[in-house]
């Protein structure tokens, strides 16, 4: 698991709330609180982030409409099944692929500042973590590709 720290929020909150940069990913749950708050959570139906990506957009922006910073809160993303088999496909990846239920992607927001979690979820407990640094490396490498600043925690 890997923390990064986002120099520029609004980078971040370009690439999360007004492109379709994660819209592939699956959401786990949003949290946001600003003079109301905002929670969506996943009961069950996968739904990928780009169905919910405009109403929290919305959000965003009439609840920072007098305030430069983003609302406190959280939104957890799941990567998508193909992309996680073929993650799961690489030569250094050694642990059962069943285990592994998800790739998860956590951003974090407190009013000036924004960071993004890597995790995994997995079915059970297992002594195999080789799925974590190519999660992690491929976080870092999609960042860099996207130009976004950060600095890893």
């Amino acid at each position: 698991m890997i923390a990064l720290h986002f120099e520029k929020i609004n980078d971040i909150s370009t690439n999360l709330f007004a492109k379709d940069t994660f819209d592939n990913f699956l959401l786990q749950e949003a949290s946001l609180v600003a003079d109301y708050a905002l929670t969506l959570e996943n009961t069950g139906q996968a739904i990928s982030y780009g169905k919910v990506r405009a109403l929290l957009s919305t959000f965003v922006q009439n609840s920072s409409a007098d305030s430069p910073a983003l609302p406190k809160g959280h939104i957890v993303l799941c990567a998508p099944l193909s992309y996680q088999v073929s993650l799961m496909e690489h030569a250094s990846f050694s642990g059962d692929p069943d285990i592994i239920k998800g790739l998860i992607l956590t951003f974090r927001f407190d009013n000036d500042n924004a960071a993004a979690l890597t995790g995994i979820s997995y079915q059970s407990f297992s002594l195999d973590k080789s799925i974590e640094p190519l999660w992690d490396q491929a976080i870092i490498k999609s960042f860099n590709r996207m130009d976004i600043p950060y600095q890893l925690l």
